[in-house]
């Protein structure tokens, strides 16, 4: 069942992938569409790479933190797109020079379990913002046929479920493999869940919006 969840999580976002590229060759991704069709072949990529560092390494925090930076910045530039406030890509920059200084002070091969935990609560209250934007601004009543929409549902999944795993990474680290494992379940969970709602998003992305 672990392994199920692992694997599934690892290619959980080929549906997305797969759409996006139907949509784009179409001409039919808005720029926020583009962007998180972009993050999610970036989340395969690092996926992948960690499994495979995993697997031959018996760790993979390097891959973990230079991603973590990564999303930082993507996620700061979804929320601006689609709310129109560039506090966010401010913010979020900020959150990720943050973390590459704590990384080239304790090490890229470190876990950061206590920061990853901070920035999925600033992630989850700003997707609830958003989420709050949308029902105050949107005049169609059927908020759900909009992409965005479903991206800001996606994000919030994701972190709600990561920061579980966040929160408990420090106790988590020092019990056995199978604790360990047991733990991660809900970060792959919520990974897949995430990539399930990109893919309902992309596949309802119009090039208006």
């Amino acid at each position: 069942m672990l392994y199920l969840l692992i694997y599934g999580s690892n290619l959980s976002p080929l549906p997305a992938i797969l759409i996006g590229i139907k949509r784009f060759v179409r001409s039919e991704l808005p720029t926020v569409s583009k962007i998180i069709w972009l993050l999610v072949i970036v989340s395969f990529v690092s996926d992948i790479s960690s499994l495979v560092m995993a697997i031959h390494f018996g760790h993979n925090y390097l891959i973990i933190n230079a991603y973590s930076i990564v999303e930082l910045i993507f996620v700061g530039v979804i929320i601006s797109e689609i709310v129109a406030n560039r506090f966010y890509i401010v913010l979020y920059s900020i959150l990720a020079i943050l973390f590459i200084f704590i990384n080239a002070v304790s090490g890229f091969n470190d876990y950061h379990g206590s920061f990853l935990a901070v920035t999925a609560l600033i992630s989850i209250l700003i997707c609830f913002l958003t989420l709050k934007f949308y029902y105050q601004n949107e005049t169609d009543i059927f908020i759900e046929s909009f992409s965005g929409f479903w991206y800001v549902i996606g994000l919030l999944t994701y972190f709600s479920g990561a920061l579980f795993t966040f929160i408990l990474s420090e106790d988590i680290l020092s019990q056995e493999e199978i604790v360990i494992e047991y733990s991660w379940a809900f970060h792959n969970i919520a990974n897949i869940l995430k990539n399930i709602l990109f893919a309902i998003g992309l596949w309802k992305a119009r090039a208006v919006a």
